[in-house]
């Protein structure tokens, strides 16, 4: 996936994030939900006693239920992750993401309120991991900025260390991580191109209902006012890719 973000990302005009995150999911969406539709009737044509129906029912609803729960946490993830990839390389981003395998335990003994569920192995596990983008943090400086990091204070080091995109990119990893967790839950009672469909066409609305937001903040709300900055400039950004692709395009 970064590696195709990146090449995306190549092109000129630029695509921006959230239009090239909403073309993607909407494609996801439609092929799910066909091969969803195809499997249900199949099915259906195969069990016509009224407890399958009962049950094929409930499946349904969980599956939409449990959709849009995960495809909310996986938008958010993309989202973050796509932003981030602007600015970090496809390789440290993908090393990055595996901190979802330290996140998981770690939120797992904490929504249970009990560290010893997880083995001392396993933290040991989650210590190398933390010491690895440590190291991958520092990578890429050059010397003056890593004497300036030496001489700064702690959280100094820690920001020159991990920047923005980086942030953006291991937050998106905390958020598949509160997928994998409830995942469990969904996956155990729900067909699975049911939930992959639920989870696809959730995120095609999300990014839908951010790309309009992003409309309506560009067109409509003044730029002073305050907490609406990422959305004019998205909205911005939007608006100048299409205009450049139409000149393109003519």
């Amino acid at each position: 996936f970064e590696p195709a973000v990146r090449l995306v990302y190549q092109y000129d005009p630029t695509i921006p994030p959230f239009l090239f995150s909403f073309a993607y999911y909407t494609a996801a969406a439609g092929v799910l939900a066909l091969l969803s539709s195809r499997s249900t009737s199949f099915t259906t044509s195969s069990e016509n006693d009224s407890d399958s129906h009962g049950d094929d029912h409930h499946q349904s609803l969980l599956a939409v239920q449990g959709g849009t729960e995960l495809g909310t946490y996986l938008f958010l993830g993309n989202a973050l992750q796509v932003i981030g990839l602007k600015t970090v390389p496809s390789d440290r981003a993908a090393f990055l993401l595996q901190l979802t395998t330290v996140f998981v335990p770690l939120v797992q003994s904490l929504l249970a309120r009990n560290l010893s569920i997880v083995p001392p192995r396993t933290w040991a596990a989650c210590v190398i991991a933390l010491c690895g983008v440590a190291l991958i943090g520092l990578d890429g400086s050059n010397g003056q900025e890593m004497t300036a990091t030496l001489s700064s204070s702690v959280l100094d080091t820690l920001d020159f260390a991990l920047g923005k995109g980086d942030l953006l990119i291991i937050l998106g990893a905390l958020f598949y991580t509160f997928h994998c967790i409830r995942l469990e839950k969904y996956a155990k009672n729900t067909s699975a191109l049911q939930l992959a469909a639920a989870k696809a066409t959730t995120e095609t609305a999300w990014s839908g209902l951010v790309l309009v937001v992003c409309f309506f903040a560009v067109t409509f709300v003044p730029p002073q006012v305050p907490g609406v900055g990422l959305a004019r400039d998205s909205g911005n950004n939007l608006l100048s890719y299409l205009v450049q692709s139409s000149s393109f395009g003519g």
